[in-house]
């Protein structure tokens, strides 16, 4: 199914937001995903590509310098009458069992309004 292009647009005008909020030692990027047909869906599949992933992931490392951990996060865009999928469902509880935390916000403020409480801003 073709991404949601109101989802995109406002990926597009967080990401330079992002950058200037998330503090010094905060990796983050855009997952890839949603092919645009079929057979493109198919090659990405065969890659290893998984179904469901969140729209954004932020990485942090925690500790000190005898024993570090990296802390991963990530946030699905959602319009405000935008569904999660049952591939997405299944993909967040997935990311969660193995200890990350998943949010899905549906706006610009729900972004940094999460980014904040997980202490990822400056």
């Amino acid at each position: 199914m073709p991404r949601n292009r109101d989802e995109e647009r406002m990926q597009i005008a967080l990401r330079t937001e992002i950058d200037r909020v998330l503090r010094p030692g905060v990796f983050w990027t855009a997952l890839r995903g949603n092919p645009r047909n079929a057979a493109r869906g198919a090659a990405e599949k065969a890659m290893g590509c998984k179904a469901g992933l969140p729209d954004l992931m932020f990485i942090e490392r925690r500790g000190n310098k005898h024993h570090s951990y990296a802390v991963v996060r990530f946030i699905e865009l959602k319009t405000r009458t935008g569904k999660v999928s049952k591939d997405q469902v299944a993909a967040h509880e997935e990311l969660r069992n193995l200890g990350a935390m998943v949010a899905v916000c549906r706006s610009r403020d729900e972004v940094l309004e999460v980014l904040s409480l997980w202490g990822l801003t400056t």
